[in-house]
């Protein structure tokens, strides 16, 4: 867990084509990461991953991802560019609060469950999120009143 936590200098990664797992928190405060390209081969994003990466602006690959942990990319206040995850079946809670740059969000038919507040405090993620009609949403009161998600769809 957490193998590269907190390398405040580390600002690319090169995963292997054939990681097939990830620890929690592997990169969580890696404070210079900008862009993180995951590989065909990783199923699970884990919890706390890459929480507070201040600067992670972009995050793609991992179309056959089928989770992403709670607390997943929390913090990350430039992450402005995710997925296709276009596999994912469950999405963990406060998976993506408080990026304060994510504008679009697509989420999969493929998804089943999104985790409390995984959207919490996202305020440019305002002109609505469709959720496939699959899943099992639990959406607070306070994400809503707050701005974060001024039009949830169905």
């Amino acid at each position: 867990e957490r193998a590269f936590a907190g390398c405040f200098r580390l600002s690319d990664i090169a995963f292997s084509p054939n990681l097939a797992t990830m620890e929690p928190g592997a990169f969580e405060h890696c404070r210079s990461l900008k862009r993180v390209e995951l590989p065909p081969s990783l199923d699970e994003i884990p919890a706390s991953a890459f929480l507070g990466c201040r600067q992670l602006a972009s995050v793609t690959g991992g179309e056959t991802l089928h989770a992403g942990g709670g607390r997943a990319f929390a913090l990350c206040k430039e992450l402005a560019e995710i997925g296709p995850f276009e596999a994912l079946e469950t999405l963990g809670d406060r998976a993506f609060a408080s990026c304060a740059s994510l504008e679009e969000v697509i989420l999969p038919d493929a998804l089943k469950s999104i985790g409390r507040e995984a959207f919490f405090m996202t305020k440019r993620l305002c002109e609505g999120l469709r959720v496939p009609s699959d899943v099992k949403t639990v959406v607070p009161a306070e994400l809503v009143e707050r701005g974060s998600v001024r039009d949830l769809e169905s």
